[in-house]
This record gives structure tokens, sequence and C-alpha cells, in this order.
């Protein structure tokens, strides 16, 4: 297909509107310049021939064999038309004027319309059960009567009635437009049935050019009581019903077969599900009031419209007795369709009759479009002692249920439980076979499991047997080595409990044997700095570095204690009521040497609450927080805030130093333990300053955490409660 006519398939719609727009200029402006009625008759094919073109492309793309099947009956239709148009243009050329009624031309527009009709009256809505197409004709038949009825009573008994025109006159003008009111019944049908799978697009379509359609064959059904003119809007009208009918056919090869149903709930599924069924029943209605009221107005009971109308009514009743036969039996059907047995109908002779699609799927091929035997898939076991025809025939009387294997394609051979009853055909009387197969493979291959899983136990409950009668062994023999071991283990902890209150004694011990030598050595020393000033400046300087050695191990001896005393809970704790603030400038004043030089920023919150603690612990946490901030940061600022929250009173102590890694900040908490440890470290210390300081914290009811990057500076902040610990 070239591209220009690509281009024609999709715009064709803007093509007639243009056409269809100058029509209407020259009917508005200039009507004589239309000469006679061949260029509106030409005018009219044209737009038929465009659009049975589209159609006949689109139908390529209906993939779906029932709505292709429909899709090409209308497309028929139309073509019809198109044929019956050429003979106008023809009829136009030759005489300059139309046959009158009736004439090939219209008989070929009769058997458009029923081509039409019957493609809109059997377009598949779904997959119709057997016992639903009595409903669906009985529908077509009374939507079809109602029609006549109406036009009857309308328009045909009155106009016969005037007697200014004979019955064929009257037929042929108005055959016309009560097939436009079919046809149009019928695409609103079609077009509520298919809301529910979202379809009813092509019909709306439709629906609406057959509206037009009427309209236009009604205008020309009163120009046909006079010599028809040249041109005039009837043309207009024929061309925009053709182009709604193209419009459709398009919509219909853009759709999808089996696209998703559209839910219950939805307000336009419910509108249309209602209004449906209701479409028989209100032309039905309509005719009897007509009627009805005729016969009030006029005083004249028509027997005619009498005669429709008992029809209409009784078709009515039967369409109502289908419909509850229907629903029972779809629901009977739906489940046989269902279910996932295997069921069927079958002679006496063993032929089938139905199955249902579980027994189609086992079939495969053998299953359509004929139905095989029962000799063809059932096979019957040795246990059974008599043929399959004699079982059949034994079966019609009486029934009978047994095991057999069927043959399927697919699956092979496998068992089934058959069951045969004897059923009457309610059509011809004769005794059917109504059988159903239930699948045992599964229920084999169970059972084989089962019977392996069974032995598998079996085996495993012996080697458990054996592997607990080793188990047992061997944990009596782990058993005594624990015992041992936990024998070994509480020696061992009496013994490191030994050990640790021997250090303990012997720290103390040691230091209480320095204190008198230290204190002692370190007087002597201030005495004789005192008591001879005049002393080499060497023996001075050594004799200074001596006494601060010994200041040095003498607050070294006196830590060591108080954190023996701490760990051992005899520290003695002496609770008085202090401002936290004195105890800080007490501190700062005890390190004055080492704080000499160094900015310090105080942040203290006002109205700070007064304390109940030991005075001289906090001093000490104060001491060795600032003593390590002068000797680990000797340059930046030292910040100390204090502030309260809760019931607590927290002070935080920040230098600029070298900070502490992440996982050192824990460890330096331990005694001992100092960051550099190496011999050439700048700052010498014991490593016992923050551990006394958790300490002293945990024994006043406080505590102490360090918050520090790993490239500079440390935050500690402790805290102590505001009121008696």
């Amino acid at each position: 297909m070239s591209e220009q006519q690509d281009r024609l398939y999709k715009h064709w719609p803007a093509l007639v509107l243009i056409v269809a727009a100058l029509y209407i200029i020259w009917l508005n402006t200039a009507p004589s310049a239309l000469g006679s009625g061949l260029l509106p008759a030409t005018l009219v094919f044209g737009v038929r021939a465009l659009v049975a073109w589209v159609s006949l492309r689109a139908l390529a793309a209906i993939k779906d064999a029932p709505r292709s099947h429909a899709w090409r009956i209308l497309v028929v239709g139309l073509l019809i038309w198109l044929f019956a148009d050429a003979l106008a243009v023809l009829e136009w050329s030759l005489a300059g004027t139309l046959n009158s009624a009736p004439s090939v031309r219209d008989l070929l527009r009769v058997a458009g319309f029923l081509a039409i009709g019957y493609a809109l009256a059997t377009y598949p809505t779904s997959h119709p059960e057997r016992f639903g197409r009595i409903r669906e004709v009985l529908e077509v038949i009374i939507l079809i009567l109602a029609v006549f009825a109406l036009a009857w009573l309308i328009f045909f008994r009155p106009t016969t009635r005037a007697g200014f025109l004979n019955i064929p006159q009257i037929f042929w003008l108005s055959v016309y437009p009560v097939l436009d009111v079919i046809l149009l019944v019928f695409a609103v049908r079609q077009m509520l049935l298919r809301v529910r799978i979202r379809g009813g697009m092509p019909f709306v379509s439709i629906s609406f050019a057959m509206l037009v359609l009427f309209v236009s064959d009604l205008g020309a059904s009163f120009e046909g009581l006079d010599p028809p003119p040249s041109a005039s809007l009837v043309q207009v009208g024929w061309i925009g019903s053709m182009t709604l009918f193209g419009l459709a056919i398009q919509r219909a090869a853009r759709e999808r077969a089996g696209g998703d149903l559209a839910l219950d709930h939805e307000p336009i599924v419910r509108l249309a599900s209602r209004l449906e069924p209701l479409i028989p029943v209100a032309l039905t209605y309509a005719v009897v009031g007509y009627l009805l009221f005729d016969w009030w107005f006029s005083g004249n009971l028509d027997w005619v419209g009498v005669g429709m109308s008992a029809a209409l009514i009784v078709l009515l009743f039967s369409r109502q007795a289908v419909i509850a036969g229907q629903q029972e039996m779809r629901q009977f059907a739906a489940l046989v369709h269902a279910t996932g047995d295997l069921a069927f109908i079958a002679g006496q002779d063993g032929s089938l009759h139905m199955a249902n699609p579980a027994l189609r799927r086992v079939l495969g091929e053998r299953g359509e479009p004929g139905l095989p035997d029962l000799s063809a898939f059932v096979e019957l076991p040795e246990s059974v002692q008599v043929d399959l025809e004699t079982l059949v025939e034994a079966a019609a009387r009486q029934g009978w249920s047994g095991e057999v294997n069927l043959i399927s394609e697919a699956q092979g051979v496998f068992p089934a439980l058959l069951s045969l009853d004897p059923v009457v055909s309610a059509r011809s009387g004769e005794i059917m076979i109504a059988g159903t197969a239930h699948d045992l493979s599964l229920i084999r291959k169970r059972e084989d499991d089962l019977r392996v899983a069974l032995d598998e136990i079996s085996a495993a409950r012996s080697g458990l047997a054996e592997l607990n009668a080793e188990l047992e062994d061997k944990v009596d023999e782990r058993t005594k080595e624990l015992k041992q071991t936990v024998a070994d283990l509480g020696r061992l902890n009496e013994e490191l409990k030994t050990l640790e209150k021997l250090k303990s004694e012997f720290v103390v011990l040691v230091s209480h044997e320095l204190r008198s030598p230290l204190t002692n050595i370190r007087s002597g020393i201030e005495l004789v700095l005192e008591a001879h000033p005049g002393l080499p400046e060497g023996t001075r300087e050594s004799l200074s570095l001596v006494e601060s050695e010994t200041r040095r191990l003498s607050q070294f001896v006196e830590m060591i204690l108080d954190i023996s005393a701490l760990e051992a809970g005899k520290f003695h704790i002496e609770t008085q009521d202090f401002q936290i603030q004195d105890a800080y400038d007490n501190a700062c004043a005890r390190l004055t040497q080492q704080l000499a030089g160094r900015k310090i920023t105080t942040r203290i919150e006002p109205d700070l609450p007064v304390v109940k603690s030991d005075r001289a612990a906090v001093e000490s946490v104060f001491y060795h927080l600032l003593d390590n901030s002068s000797k680990y940061a000797p340059e930046g600022e030292i910040s100390v805030q204090m502030w309260t929250e809760g019931p607590r009173l927290y002070v935080s102590v920040a230098d600029e130093g070298p900070g502490i890694s992440p996982d050192q900040r824990d460890k330096v908490f331990d005694m001992f333990h100092r960051l550099d440890g190496s011999d050439a470290r700048e700052v010498y210390g014991h490593g016992l300053g923050l551990p006394m300081v958790k300490r002293l914290l945990e024994a006043i009811g406080g505590d102490i955490s360090i918050s520090a990057h790993s490239d500079r500076g440390v935050t500690v902040t402790f805290w102590i409660p505001a009121e008696e610990a």
C-alpha cells in the first residue's frame, strides 16, 4: 500500500467533510448550478465507494473469526448499497430521472438492509450457550414485529384510510424509514450488550448512522410524494450516515478481542445491563399502549394491531420463560464447564454427543471438530471381565462405576475413575449415557510418593536409632569432659580471684609504703631549698626536679589508693550543699601553673541549683579534666559549659587537641590505658585520670561521655544529680 493510500485511509473523513460542506454551500447559494440529479447521485456514489474501500481494508485487521464474519456481512450490505447507487447514477445519466419504485435499485437497497440487519442481529457478544440461542431469536423477532406494528399503527393504517395513495406506494415510501428504525434498534441493543467487554463504540457510531439515515430516508419519502428534486439535504444525510459506518468499521479494526471486562459496579455497566433486556418489553408496551390509546381516541379497534399485539405478548412471555430456564441451565452448564473432571454424553453405541472443555483438552486434536467414540480414549483394565460395548449396554440399564485407563495425546495413558449413568433424551426419548471421569494419576502419584516416603522414614528411623545410641555415648563422654572442664574453670576462677585480691593488696600495700617515704623526701628537699638559698644553681635545679618528681609520684600513689577504695566500695562520700561554680574555681586555682597563659571560656547557665554531693569528688573531676586538656591540648581554647536538664546538672569541657578516634573512646576509661604508649611520647602520664573521674562520678550517682572527632578536638561531658544522690 502506497504512502498516499495510507494517508487517505487515515484522513478520509476530512475529505468527506470538505465535499459535504461544498455541497451544502452549493445548495444554499446556487442550487441551479448543480443541474440534474446526476451530480448529487455521483457524489453519494463516490462517498459510498470511498467508505467501501476503507471498510474492505479495515476488515483485514480484524483477526477474531466470529467478529470478522459479522463485519464482512455488514460490508457486503454496504457494497450492495454501492451497486444501488451505481444504478441511480446510470439512470440519471441515461433517462435524466429515476425509475419509479419498485425497481432493481430498490430491491438492492432492501437486500443491503437485510444483510446489515443480519450482521447486527447475529453479531457475537460472547460465546453464547446452546440454550441461549432461542432467546436471541425471540428478541430479534419481537424487535422486528414491534417496529412493523408501530409503523402499521402510526403510518400504514392512517395513510390507507386516507385513500390518496395505493398500498404499493405506501409500502415503498415507508419501507426504508421502517428498516432504518429496525437497524437502529439492533445497533443500540448491540451497543448495550458490548458495554461490559468495552466494545460498544463501533455500535455507537452505527446507531448515529442509522439515526441520520432514518431522518434522510424519511425526508426522501416525503419528497417522493412529488417528482424527486435534483438535489437536496437528503444526499448530505446519506453521505453522513455512510461516513459513520466507515468510522465504525475502522474502530472495530482497532479493537482487540478478549479485552478486559468492565466491573458490575461501574454505573455505565449497571445502566446498560438494565436497559438492554427492557428494549423488547418497552417496544411491546409501546405497541399495546398506542393501540389502546387509538381505540380510546377514535373509538375503532384495529384488529391487525390487536393480532400483532397478541403475538408480541405471546413472544414476550415465551422470552421470559426462556430467560428463566436459561438462568438455571446456565448455572448447570457453568458447573459442568468449570469442573476439572471429564464429563460427556454418549449414545449406547459409544459415540460422543457432547463433551466438556476438560475432556476436549484431553482429547486434543481428536476433539475437533467432531468427537470420537468411547473406544478411542477409554481402555478397560484386565480386572474388568467384559468389553467396552457390553459395559456401555449394561450402564444404559443400571449404571456402572469403576477404574479405567484413559488415553490422552498430552498425558498418554493415565488411570481414572469412570462413572456411567443412564439419562433419557427429552427430544427423542432415547436412553443416553452420562459419564464423568476423575483423573486418578495425581492420587496414584501421591500414593507412590507416600509409599516411598514411608520406606524412607522406616530407613531413617533405623538410622536414627543407631545415631541416637552413638549420640548418647558421645553425650556421656562429653558430659564427663564438661564436668572436668567446669571443675577446672572453678579452680582457675578461685585462683584468679586470689591473684586479683593479692594484686589489689599489693598495690595498696606498696602505695601505703611509698606514701610516707615520698612525703618525707619531698618535705626534706623543700626544707633544704628554703634553708639554703645560696646553693649552686645546678644543685638547686636538680633538687627542684627531684621535688617535682616526688610530688608527681605522691599524686600517683594517692590516685591509686582512691581508685582502689572506689573499686572496693570503701571510698567515703561526704554529702554537702555547694555551688558547682565554687568547685570549678577551686580546681582552676589548683591548676594555676598548668593553666597559665591559656584562654578558658566559661559559659554558665543562670540560676544553677545548689548541688548536694561530695564537693571534693566534684573538684577532683574538674581537676583531672582540666589537667588533661592542659596536657594534651597545650594550644587553643578550653571551653567549659554548665547547664541543667531536668534533675541533672551537665558540665562539658572541650579543647582543641588532637582528638580521639571512635574506637578509643570507651578504652580511655580503662586503668593505665593511654592513646600514645610509646617511650618517646611528648606528654607523660599514667592513664589514671579519666578512669578516676568515671569511678568518682559513678560513686556520686553521675556519669561521663566523650564526643570527639578523629581529626581535631575533644568534648568531655559529665552530669551529676542536682539533688542528693
